[in-house]
């Protein structure tokens, strides 16, 4: 049990945004603050190396193999659906799966290979261990994934500073969610509703934006294109390819392509290195390297030009601190992660000043947002759900 309630995860994303529009600055800088704590999904060992085990002590019971391809199929709201290839042995006898917020562990039988969870909330970051049993009793060390639950989004309401012609701010938006009927989400079209000084008030509402997401045949988002009112493709998109394993091998941005990503993983999925490069550059510049813990969250980001950032978590492996240093590892700057008794995050403090601030329901879904530009203004955000 120990070694279960240690197995959690996290992930950092980024990417460059310098020059592009304020808009996408913002987005890519949300994703990037908060996709630590709102993961989508990835793959551990949990035996302290990184790669699964042998036996868990079961008396003299053989340790039957691993699972493998563990993915995460869906997130619904309190809802997490898991599948996996289960090993080719003879003495299989089920495969069992627990997380530290449950007594009794979750059995499957050996024939079916797909799992519906039901989780207490959503917005918490749950690790779910995935183990073998041989039918003398032996247990394999497990496998472990990550996921948040999330309830299903149908609108977001934005009052925002600075954001396209809106310059004397605030401009108020509205984001309306649609999907399709395996609930991916497909569209998220963007009405501006009035602002003060420069920009008028519309009735009824003018459309702003609207982006338009795409899968392949096997469920991976390969593609999200964003389009202005008029229908013409503006500056930012992107476009994911994957490799077997459904892992993300390089991504490409913005309507011209000018700017690419590429991803190299290791043995156990992690993503090790990070190469990019922007319009007229004939080399990959812009490149990260990543370092991990033993249960593969991201404890170092290492930027070649010189920028590191180290991770810090706590006993539930839920990230609390982020410090950014410069390429003479002088400490520029810090972000803490602060979360309620329930493990929602609850506050971003960046200098120990509030920097972000969420509420949240009875069902762990977010409510409001608040981002503070600076200490007497800031950007405000609401949700509404199905």
């Amino acid at each position: 049990m120990a070694q279960e309630l240690k197995c959690k995860l996290s992930a950092i994303l980024s990417a460059d945004v310098k020059g592009y529009s304020p808009l996408i600055q913002i987005r890519v800088y949300f994703i990037f603050l908060l996709a630590i704590s709102w993961v989508s999904f990835t793959l551990l060992g949990c035996n302290g190396s990184s790669n699964g085990g042998s036996n868990d002590s079961s008396g003299d019971a053989p340790s039957p193999p691993e699972v493998t391809n563990l993915t995460l199929e869906k997130v619904k709201s309190k809802r997490v659906t898991l599948s996996w290839k289960n090993p080719l042995y003879d003495d299989l006898d089920k495969i069992e799966i627990t997380y530290p917020e449950i007594t009794t562990p979750i059995e499957v039988g050996k024939d079916l290979q797909i799992v519906d969870i039901i989780v207490p909330l959503n917005s918490v970051k749950y690790s779910f261990l995935v183990r073998t049993v041989s039918k003398a009793g032996g247990k394999s060390n497990g496998i472990c994934i990550s996921a948040t639950a999330t309830g299903k989004l149908i609108y977001r309401g934005s009052s925002l500073h600075q954001m396209g012609a809106c310059y004397c701010g605030p401009c108020d938006y509205g984001s309306y969610y649609q999907y399709d009927s395996d609930d991916d989400l497909i569209k998220i079209t963007t009405y501006k509703l009035n602002a003060e000084g420069e920009c008028l008030l519309y009735d009824p509402p003018l459309l702003s934006t609207y982006e338009i997401y795409e899968y392949d045949e096997l469920g991976n988002n390969i593609s999200m294109l964003y389009y202005d009112k008029n229908d013409n493709l503006i500056d930012y998109y992107w476009r994911h390819d994957y490799d077997g394993k459904r892992r993300i091998l390089s991504t490409e941005f913005n309507a011209d392509g000018s700017l690419h990503r590429r991803y190299e993983y290791d043995d156990f999925g992690n993503s090790v290195k990070e190469s990019g490069y922007q319009q007229n550059e004939l080399t990959w510049q812009h490149i990260y390297e990543n370092e991990y813990d033993d249960c593969k969250n991201m404890i170092k980001r290492h930027q070649l030009s010189g920028y590191t950032h180290l991770f810090q978590y706590d006993d539930h492996r839920d990230l609390i601190s982020v410090k950014h240093y410069n390429s003479e590892d002088v400490l520029e700057s810090e972000h803490e992660y602060l979360y309620n008794p329930n493990r929602t995050l609850s506050e971003i403090l960046y200098h120990n000043t509030k920097q972000f601030i969420y509420w949240y329901d009875q069902d762990g879904n977010k409510m409001h947002e608040v981002y503070y530009r600076l200490p007497d203004e800031m950007d405000s955000y609401s949700y509404d759900y199905e």
